[in-house]
């Protein structure tokens, strides 16, 4: 490239070689014949520099964008499929049974148990397997209710105590699913 040129406009190439797009303008100047170099190094690298940013910076901006986009869609979406299988879970299928009116255990027999239930279901499902085999639950029920003491379920522990062992009995006779509480609508000692 400079074998061409003049010697002073060679030593200004090999000087302020632009590594992009160098420009070069050779004249004539006017009137003595001689040649003359016209760099226009500044505007040269302003549009260098422009370039730059538009054919890399830009493109690289752009995409970080859209990659940070992506990440952020994909964490909200995860998080509303979560919020969406925790709800479903926490969907409470309830199933309530009639009164069950007991005598207690009680020497002489003068107090009696009137309980009235709801038993909160794993799964919707699980409602036709107890409307199949509500009597056998409900057997089940009247065998243990009329074995307790006034003693017995009087406190709080003793409903809870009730309570468990009521599911675990109700739980082994169910195949489909289980039983995950036993809510007493109305426990009435009298």
């Amino acid at each position: 490239m400079g074998k061409y040129l003049p010697k002073d406009c060679r030593q200004q190439v090999m000087e302020n070689q632009n590594p992009f797009f160098p420009t070069i303008q050779r004249n004539i100047e006017p009137g003595t014949g001689e040649w003359r170099c016209c760099w226009r190094w500044r505007d040269r690298a302003k549009m260098t520099r422009k370039m730059l940013v538009l054919f890399i910076i830009l493109p690289a901006i752009i995409a970080s964008i859209i990659a940070a986009t992506f990440v952020v869609w994909n964490k909200i979406s995860s998080e509303i499929e979560k919020a969406a299988k925790e709800n479903i879970k926490k969907t409470i299928s309830m199933y309530p049974l009639e009164a069950f009116i007991v005598n207690l255990a009680d020497k002489g027999g003068k107090r009696f148990l009137r309980v009235t239930m709801h038993l909160e279901l794993e799964d919707k499902n699980l409602a036709g397997e107890i409307d199949k085999r509500l009597s056998q639950i409900r057997n089940r029920i009247l065998m243990i209710l009329p074995s307790k003491r006034f003693e017995d379920i009087s406190s709080i522990e003793g409903k809870i105590a009730l309570r468990d062992e009521i599911m675990t009995k109700l739980n082994s006779l169910l195949k489909d699913g289980s039983i995950t509480n036993i809510y007493f609508v109305e426990f009435v000692i009298q």
